[in-house]
């Protein structure tokens, strides 16, 4: 097995927090979006802990 050198395997590492970084970003732009808010907002307040404003 070849070893890496510490550069090399500070550049993979890098490169793994890059990725993990760019996929939560891509899923908090895609919750993010205005229908999602909208969407949520009125889950929240149709059942969630919002129904007791909603509710005599």
């Amino acid at each position: 097995m070849v070893e890496m050198t510490e550069t090399a395997a500070i550049e993979q590492d890098l490169a793994r927090t890059r990725a993990r970084m760019d996929h939560r970003l891509d899923e908090l732009q895609e919750h993010l979006t205005p229908k999602q808010m909208l969407n949520d907002a009125f889950a929240y307040f149709q059942g969630g802990d919002g129904a007791d404003f909603t509710t005599g």
